[in-house]
């Protein structure tokens, strides 16, 4: 096993494989967020988790599904695949299948990711501009400090500082961990994914992929949207993104689409979108 994975206790007594410890307090508080807005599963739902990565979702699903859901999740960077693999390894069903690549609008075998190791969870496939990205990031923390701080205790140490020193811990914290590395990768769509396993439904698709959210949706082929019942969608909204993904939910029949900024991340480019039909 990697020497830089790490095994920590959540709150509900369960145990985790991990790569950053700040990671898990965020993640562990976000599940929840996930499922809500008339968003169900049930026992033996089939689930898609694309942007798996450690796998925090694969478990809250397991808890929600009476250990029994029918999960598909993918991860293409190979040192967060390791962490997502041992977790998943823990659950020990023959129902959670996982998968070393990407979703996106067309399957290409090499693709350069940006990976963070000290934030796995900002990973993309999108090339950032990585002043541009610390800045904004250290605005959505500094902005958002005593939400942020009631479940991240690094936030919550933070907090107690007066405000220059703050800003001055926040930019120390985010140069250490946003460096990044160039990674190969692989992507495939949502359609071959249904083709190559014969899926007639998806109960929920997940979508959590830091920018390439529409390309995932579109990599969904016209004859296989009618399949998937439930959406939940982290967005970047990024020119008009947020609009174009509801027109195109709204184009393949889901009924009732909700678009909603969690508290933690307000004045932020950060938004759900939950859709159901």
């Amino acid at each position: 096993m990697n020497k830089s994975i790490r095994e920590m206790q959540l709150a509900n007594k369960k145990k985790v494989f991990y790569l950053n410890k700040e990671e898990i307090e965020f993640l562990d508080n976000q599940m929840e967020n996930y499922v809500k807005h008339g968003i169900v599963l049930t026992e033996n739902s089939v689930v898609f988790d694309v942007g798996a990565n450690i796998g925090m979702f694969c478990l809250y699903c397991c808890e929600l599904c009476s250990r029994n859901p029918e999960i598909y999740a993918f991860e293409p960077i190979p040192q967060i695949f390791e962490v997502l693999q041992l977790n998943v390894q823990r659950l020990d069903s023959d129902r959670i299948k996982i998968y070393n690549y990407g979703i996106s609008n067309q399957t290409r075998n090499e693709v350069i990711f940006e990976y963070f190791p000290g934030a796995s969870g900002f990973s993309t496939m999108y090339s950032e501009n990585l002043e541009e990205f610390r800045n904004s990031i250290k605005s959505v923390i500094l902005h958002n400090i005593e939400a942020l701080a009631t479940f991240i205790n690094e936030i919550r140490l933070i907090r107690i500082l007066p405000s220059f020193l703050q800003t001055w811990v926040v930019d120390f914290e985010l140069n250490r961990k946003l460096k990044s590395k160039k990674v190969v990768c692989q992507v495939k769509t949502i359609s071959q994914i249904i083709s190559e396993h014969n899926i007639q439904q998806i109960d929920l698709l997940k979508i959590d992929v830091e920018k390439s959210e529409l390309d995932v949706l579109l990599g969904i082929k016209n004859q296989d949207w009618s399949k998937i019942k439930q959406i939940v969608i982290e967005v970047h909204d990024l020119g008009g993104r947020v609009d174009k993904i509801k027109a195109l939910l709204s184009t393949h029949n889901f009924g009732k689409i909700i678009i909603e900024q969690e508290t933690y991340l307000s004045n932020s480019e950060y938004l759900n979108i939950y859709a159901m039909r």
